[in-house]
């Protein structure tokens, strides 16, 4: 998985996803815009916690942005 895929699928901002794998907002800004390419240990990073996402909503609700759009889709 991609950054802009996760991103779409777990919307979080920028400084959580840094947190979780552990680099600085800026590396993530970068990513995000397409002027720094992700590693594959980090494109392994951000699928392992894909799926701990997916495995564990709980887990995701504590970093998805709480925002009404993703509210409605994730309540119907």
């Amino acid at each position: 998985m991609k950054l802009c895929p996760a991103l779409f699928k777990h919307p979080m901002y920028h400084k959580d996803i840094a947190r979780l794998l552990g680099v600085t907002v800026s590396a993530v800004d970068k990513w995000s815009t397409g002027v720094r390419p992700i590693t594959p240990r980090t494109l392994t990073q951000l699928n392992t916690i894909h799926q701990r996402f997916v495995d564990n909503p709980k887990l995701r609700a504590e970093f998805i942005k709480q925002n009404p759009e993703v509210r409605n889709q994730n309540s119907g």
